[in-house]
């Protein structure tokens, strides 16, 4: 079940907020007020009855949820034509998001997610 909620003061994500970094062109997504999307956990040996999904900012939702881009790039690679997907595959001593093959030619991929937005910057700004 996901639900919307606001984050309050005494959150992980307040606490950690000086983490972002103060460049102007970024803007920090986690603040105390918030509004987040939470999906309820039935896992008893979590630290949190809670796992974020998103966070609200400027009218616009941002993913949170780090698992939420392999998901998306798993079904996209599914309609480009791999004889072979296999995600979470080691290699060497690493763990690499998908290993595709395609005829006799291998892919390696790895997905990326944000927590953090920028801003495209103003012409001059020099940032």
């Amino acid at each position: 079940m996901s639900a919307r909620r606001s984050l309050s003061a005494g959150t992980t994500a307040s606490r950690r907020r000086s983490f972002w970094g103060s460049r102007r062109s970024r803007f920090k997504l986690l603040l105390p007020g918030a509004d987040v999307i939470l999906t309820e956990s039935n896992n008893a040996n979590r630290r949190t009855a809670y796992d974020l999904i998103g966070v609200y900012h400027g009218g616009k939702l941002y993913n949170i949820d780090s698992q939420a881009p392999n998901a998306v790039t798993f079904e996209w690679l599914r309609t480009r034509g791999f004889d072979k997907i296999r995600p979470e595959t080691v290699c060497g001593s690493s763990r690499i998001d998908f290993w595709m093959r395609r005829g006799d030619v291998t892919y390696l991929l790895e997905v990326k997610g944000c927590t953090l937005a920028m801003r495209p910057p103003s012409a001059g700004s020099g940032i």
